[in-house]
Parts: structure tokens; C-alpha cells; sequence
């Protein structure tokens, strides 16, 4: 349930932005159009122009979360999108939010959601048709 508050709080910075530091803004940035790419904490402190142990402590001090939970919150919630809105098998979604691995996928997302992809899917399904 933590990487759940972690996606909400992810899409409230992403969108606003305010106040934030310009370098972590920008790392946010390069999270959200780059997430299905591999990313590491010294290629995004590359990406801002500081050294990597100075980035991971600046952005966990601003944000409140490593940047890998961060990125982590973000493939979720693409994900999530994409299990919504989509008849993309699970290996497909995986690969396209930047997960390697769809077990690893798997995992992580039952670990965040308390359910797997697919069941994931079914729910939203199912309560799209008792909503309409």
C-alpha cells in the first residue's frame, strides 16, 4: 500500500511541480517521459548534472522517497493505465512501463496493488460494468 500513496503523490508533483527544486523537477520530468527506459540514479543525476550520491540525498530530502520508489510509483501507474484501457497481454504492459522481467512485474505490482495484473484487470472490468 505504500507504493500506492507513493503513485498518488507522484502524480500531484509531476502535475504541479511547485516549489520544487529545479534539478528534481527535472529529474521528475525525465522520470515521466522516460520511464519505459532503463533508468538508474547516475544516469538521472547525469541528466540534472550532479554527482549521484549528491542526487539521491537531494531528491529523498525533496521528494521524501528514493528515486527508485519514485520510478518505481510511475511504471505502476502506467501500468495501471494500460490495464485499464487496453487488451495488452501482461508481458506487453510490463515491457512497455520498463519492467524486463514480467515476473518481476508481477510481483511488484501485487505488492503495491494487493492483487496481480491480471486480477487487476478483471476488478476494473467488472466495476466498469456495474457502473454502467
Amino acid at each position: 500500500m505504500f507504493i500506492f500513496g507513493l503513485v498518488i503523490f507522484s502524480n500531484s508533483l509531476s502535475a504541479a511541480g511547485y516549489g520544487l527544486d529545479a534539478q528534481i523537477q527535472q529529474a521528475l520530468e525525465y522520470m515521466e517521459n522516460n520511464y519505459s527506459n532503463q533508468i538508474d540514479i547516475e544516469r538521472l543525476a547525469d541528466s540534472v548534472g550532479v554527482s549521484r550520491s549528491y542526487f539521491a540525498t537531494k531528491f529523498k530530502a525533496i521528494v521524501g522517497v528514493p528515486p527508485s520508489a519514485y520510478l518505481t510509483a510511475t511504471r505502476l501507474r502506467h501500468a495501471k493505465h494500460y490495464l485499464e484501457n487496453s487488451n495488452l497481454p501482461i508481458q506487453d504492459i510490463a515491457e512497455a512501463v520498463g519492467f524486463s522481467d514480467t515476473y518481476y512485474f508481477s510481483r511488484v505490482f501485487k505488492k503495491s496493488e494487493a492483487v496481480t495484473p491480471s486480477e487487476y484487470r478483471d476488478l476494473q472490468r467488472k466495476n466498469r460494468n456495474y457502473i454502467m
